[in-house]
């Protein structure tokens, strides 16, 4: 699909735990630590279902990286109001964070007009046997970004806002 400079779009992620549909959770930490003031809290050793959704349905993603790993595509649906993707994402192998880290979860979203949404989230890795720590914080119901194409393969979309929901 080719892009267009200048074309407006939303991009909403949605992380769930798979099976049970248990959220991510987000705190403010304020300026403690280098890049973002919020931490997006997740569990070790869990696997979660990543919903993405594009709308208007301008651009569709033609894979999506996550933490440098191509995520394995479920589901796809496309209307005129939207494109819905539905991801995997297992953290079995991610070593939990030691106290007072954090780390950057790059997320790449390649579209088929050859652009990128490129961004990343401060995480902090719990064990999955430290649910008190991991639950500290809001309910993450999702992350919004407002994009702008450029019209270019290869380049980036500009994202003018990021909202945690």
């Amino acid at each position: 699909m080719a892009s267009s400079k200048g074309v407006f779009f939303r991009i909403n992620f949605l992380v769930r735990s798979e099976g049970d549909e248990r959220p991510l959770y987000v705190k403010n930490d304020g300026e403690r630590f280098k890049g973002d003031n919020r931490t997006v809290k997740v569990l070790c050793g869990h696997t979660y279902k990543v919903e993405v959704t594009i709308r208007p349905p301008t651009s569709t993603p033609s894979r999506v990286t996550w933490a440098g790993f191509d995520l394995e595509k479920k589901e796809e649906k496309v209307d005129d109001s939207s494109a819905h993707f539905t991801f995997v994402w297992s953290t079995t192998g991610i070593e939990p964070s030691k106290s007072g880290t954090r780390s950057q979860l790059p997320i790449v979203v390649h579209l088929e007009s050859g652009e990128q949404v490129m961004f990343s989230l401060q995480c902090k890795y719990y064990k999955a046997s430290d649910e008190s720590h991991y639950r500290w914080g809001d309910e993450l119901k999702g992350v919004e970004l407002e994009c702008t194409t450029t019209g270019v393969a290869g380049d980036s979309v500009q994202i003018s806002k990021t909202v945690f929901k």
